[in-house]
């Protein structure tokens, strides 16, 4: 430098005082390097020394104009950690991620962890894993895979994790929501098509009574029914039927036709529920944080209520129940689980009318496919309403529901087949998995065989974590595999939620299934997990770990099958109204 002052002198001068732990002098002529000619390995340099100086502002600008010039693993792990003295553990996790990418070392897992338990511990959990998430997991990157692993595992032998990351984890991960694929118009005709419903004797007079439809968008499809009036009564809901103050104003609405309608010679049909499913529940639930299921029984209590005093005064009443649908739109829940709520409130409405002498009829079951929870697509016209004549399938719909109301005559006595189903079908994501076949990313259906690659078990241990298509309490989980389980140990555990995701966890979230295993003789492919009947629906699982030791090799798993507690809560429902 004396003879001449060149960029490249300055910098290995400024490197060599770096390394001498002089790092005022390096600073110094690092600056000078730069001044001279900005190379990425100077601002590298610089915001090293800048760092052990505790310059972290300057150090992280130095790192930031190093990685700018050119990606290097040390760059990104020299921000990582300036970042992380400045308490911004989102940018922190994300630079040591960036560095774990290009040397996948176990100092910088280490580094990592740090930072992300250091997060944690802070509160900053939703921002820190949105991060986490945002770098990692959507691109598949080891890292994060492995890192979740390891936070399940050790979070669930003190019974707590935190459902919220969990819940961040499968958001990113869904991706792309697959539309499935439309049937053939001829296909929805033969599903709406039912033979006649033949009528009891005592009952088939009151089918030629006038019908009058009170309800909500939804009751326009009966407007091309015969002998049929419709009042829609705007946005109402189960829940405020019975409210002379509420802003919908349909109790006005439904009081002031009344006047006109002669008991004797009437039918009043009711068709509520669709507004309380895809927006009231959800809400209140989230508001006030509780049960979504004991929110619902809130609204049907009282919707009950309205109609029982409508039938001592003599009027002849119909219930028909919500069918609801909704396809993948922007929401605060998914169609899924809207439409298993769907499911449980039909349910609990027929056994209300069964108990009150009212008549009930659904299209849930003809335009949600049950094993999906799905709408069916071709039968809704914009995710919301059924199709309306004169369309094709909007006849098809309104004579099937006619025939539902005639039906609805003569199945006051009859069986009721419940429609929430204790064995789960819908689609199941998988959030972190090292499990052979089953890959983290991927959706699975509970009962469907996974096809076996040529991934088999080795000796070791595995673990997967399962996102619940709905928030639920699971009564038994099965592990099929595709030879004897004789050298396989299992768990099932699963991760307590209340549906809304943003309240605190209870110190103690994780519940244990019964392990049901062979004793070593038998010859069976699968293994049971069972779990007691659920007290409260205040909590439920929306998460099942499954933890897998092998003890052999070149077995597969093939299938999960899951089993859920349901019915019991309609009985628990008319217990607390009664």
């Amino acid at each position: 430098i004396y003879l001449k002052e060149q960029w490249h002198s300055y910098q290995g001068l400024g490197w060599t005082l770096f390394r001498t732990n002089n790092y005022s002098a390096a600073i110094d002529a690092l600056n000078k390097s730069i001044a001279l000619n900005e190379h990425w390995e100077s601002y590298q340099g610089l915001g090293s020394a800048l760092f052990l100086t505790k310059n972290y502002p300057a150090a992280i600008d130095a790192f930031n104009k190093s990685i700018a010039m050119k990606e290097n693993w040390q760059s990104y792990q020299g921000l990582g950690i300036a970042l992380f003295q400045t308490k911004n553990y989102p940018a922190a996790i994300g630079a040591i991620i960036n560095s774990y990418a290009l040397n996948q070392s176990e100092v910088l897992k280490k580094q990592y962890l740090e930072i992300y338990l250091k997060a944690d511990n802070k509160r900053y959990s939703d921002r820190t894993f949105a991060s986490f998430l945002e770098y990692s997991i959507s691109k598949k990157n080891h890292l994060a895979e492995t890192c979740l692993k390891e936070y399940i595992l050790k979070n669930s032998k003190t019974k707590q994790i935190d459902s919220t990351l969990l819940q961040h984890a499968a958001l990113i991960l869904r991706g792309q929501i697959k539309q499935p694929i439309k049937p053939l118009d001829q296909q929805l005709l033969n599903n709406l098509s039912v033979p006649n419903i033949q009528k009891e004797r005592d009952l088939a007079e009151i089918s030629t009574f006038h019908r009058y439809v009170f309800g909500v968008s939804h009751s326009r499809l009966h407007l091309a029914s015969p002998n049929t009036t419709v009042i829609v009564c705007g946005a109402g809901t189960m829940f405020s039927i019975g409210d002379p103050n509420s802003r919908t104003k349909h109790f006005q609405t439904i009081n002031s036709a009344l006047e006109t309608i002669n008991p004797q010679n009437s039918v009043l049909i009711f068709e509520f529920g669709e507004v309380d499913i895809r927006n009231h529940i959800f809400q209140i639930a989230k508001r006030k944080s509780q049960s979504i299921k004991s929110t619902a029984d809130a609204s049907i209590a009282r919707y009950i209520e309205f109609l029982k005093a409508l039938k001592s005064k003599g009027y002849h009443v119909m219930v028909s129940g919500p069918h609801c649908g909704g396809g993948e739109l922007p929401s605060i829940i998914s169609a899924v689980e809207r439409n298993d709520l769907c499911a449980y409130i039909n349910d609990s409405l027929n056994q209300e009318c069964r108990t009150n002498g009212f008549y009930f009829f659904t299209l849930f079951d003809k335009v949600v496919n049950q094993k999906t929870l799905k709408e069916i697509p071709g039968i809704y016209y914009d995710h919301h309403h059924l199709c309306l004549p004169p369309s094709k399938i909007g006849n098809a719909l309104n004579a099937f529901l006619n025939q539902q109301v005639d039906g609805a005559f003569s199945r006051i006595r009859s069986h009721y087949q419940l429609l929430q189903q204790e064995q789960v079908s819908s689609e199941c994501n998988i959030v972190v998995s090292d499990i052979p076949n089953w890959h983290t990313g991927t959706a699975f259906n509970p009962g469907e065989e996974i096809a076996c690659k040529d991934e088999p078990f080795q000796i070791g241990h595995y673990i997967l974590l399962i996102e619940l298509p709905f928030l639920m309490h699971p009564k038994q989980i099965t592990l099929e595999f595709e030879q004897p389980a004789l050298n396989i140990k299992t768990a099932v555990q699963g991760v307590l939620a209340s549906w809304d995701i943003y309240r605190e966890t209870q110190p103690v979230n994780i519940i244990h299934g019964l392990c049901e295993h062979n004793d070593g003789s038998s010859k069976n492919t699968s293994v049971n997990h069972s779990f007691t009947s659920q007290n409260s629906q205040a909590e439920m699982c929306r998460f099942l770990i499954a933890r897998i030791s092998a003890n052999t090799i070149g077995n597969h798993l093939t299938t999960i099958s899951i089993k859920r507690w349901t019915h019991q809560f309609q009985q628990e429902r008319l217990q607390t109204i009664s």
